[in-house]
């Protein structure tokens, strides 16, 4: 028959659309925020600089247990977050130093902010 004639069959062939997402519009930003989401993630998996400014922010000074973004001079090298802990300073048996490791080379967070390769011990036993 007609479409306006015979009461409530006229619409039992036509989908309805979902209760949740009724119109275009807000399945369209469902699906553009999906896609930043996605595109956020990847960009923070694929850069370094762009993963700090997203998770971290600057602080005045290096404390323990802050990570530290460390860029080195090997051009070939990639630039690495890592975590910075304290122990017994390389200059003075009574004084804590920070440390970090990069690239398999232990660094020494200096008063002053500089940091410093930390050379292993050649003289004396093992324990020492």
């Amino acid at each position: 028959g007609e479409l306006g004639a015979g009461g409530g069959d006229a619409l039992e062939g036509v989908a309805l659309p979902n209760a949740l997402l009724p119109e275009f519009w807000p399945l369209f930003g469902l699906v553009v925020v999906g896609l930043l989401h996605a595109l956020l993630v990847l960009v923070q998996h694929w850069s370094i600089r762009a993963k700090c400014f997203v998770q971290y922010r600057r602080v005045p000074e290096v404390v323990e247990g802050c990570w530290v973004l460390v860029r080195p001079r090997n051009q070939r090298a990639k630039a690495e977050l890592v975590p910075t802990f304290s122990g017994r300073s390389s200059t003075s048996a009574a004084h804590r130093s920070l440390f970090y490791v990069s690239h398999k080379e232990k660094m020494e967070v200096l008063e002053d902010g500089s940091v410093r390769l930390v050379e292993a011990p050649l003289a004396g036993p093992v324990g020492e």
